[in-house]
């Protein structure tokens, strides 16, 4: 799998029951202070990447992709940089926990989706009505456009959309998706060439964004009775 540890393709059931068991641990403060030691390797308080990766490869081995687990931390951790100068603060901890399993329900290379994706589609269609609405009041679109135009140029590049969207909607921190929807919103016919979206394309471009995502999960859908071995879930806490 190239950016993989040592996983094979688990169903997208076995990663919802060990989200729920995760859940339950973090709703118990002592347990997730438990959970918080397991991680914080060196005691600095402070949890960096490789802390975060040789705990899953260890003891939550579903979730030991480095590809998923960059995309919850990059979205969860303070300071700018790259992956390796960012870290999690203890009162960042849930939410990268509920990071970490929004991006795995959307990595394909690691969840075979064998099942109904009833419930990813009912919080894309949440998402999807929360941003129509948005999108419908202009003040609120000028105000969304401005938040993710980093750079306040008056365009949007890749990285400034890719970047909001791990830091706000992790369920959208998707390249292929995000590309899909940026090809198609981008304005191939302006003079200069540039491969940007415009303001005027802004809308459009959200509305694509969704459609991109409803088509990436639908399309992710593997055989009931493919060949696969089962791998260890176990959480290393009580």
């Amino acid at each position: 799998m190239g950016d993989s540890v040592d996983t094979v393709p688990v169903t997208m059931q076995e990663i919802v029951d060990l989200e729920m068991r995760i859940d339950a641990l973090a709703a118990d403060n002592d347990r997730l202070v438990e959970l918080w030691g397991g991680m914080d390797a060196n005691r600095n308080g402070e949890l960096s990447f490789s802390e975060v990766v040789t705990y899953c490869t260890r003891h939550l081995p579903i979730l030991a992709d480095r590809q998923l687990l960059r995309h919850a931390f990059l979205a969860s951790a303070e300071d700018e940089g790259a992956s390796d100068c960012k870290v999690i603060k203890p009162e960042h901890f849930r939410l990268f926990l509920n990071n970490v399993f929004r991006s795995a329900k959307l990595a394909p290379h690691l969840v075979e989706i064998a099942g109904p994706t009833e419930t990813l589609m009912e919080e894309l269609y949440d998402l999807k009505l929360t941003f129509d609405a948005l999108a419908a009041d202009n003040k609120r679109l000028a105000q969304l456009w401005e938040t993710m135009d980093l750079n306040s140029n008056g365009e949007l590049g890749f990285t400034e959309v890719t970047k909001y969207m791990e830091r706000n909607h992790m369920i959208l921190a998707n390249v292929p998706v995000l590309r899909n929807a940026y090809r198609k919103a981008i304005d191939m016919d302006d003079d200069d060439g540039s491969n940007v979206v415009k303001p005027e394309h802004f809308r459009a471009f959200l509305g694509h964004i969704f459609q991109s995502a409803e088509e990436y999960v639908a399309n992710q859908r593997v055989p009931m009775d493919a060949p696969k071995e089962r791998v260890s879930s176990k959480v290393a806490t009580r």
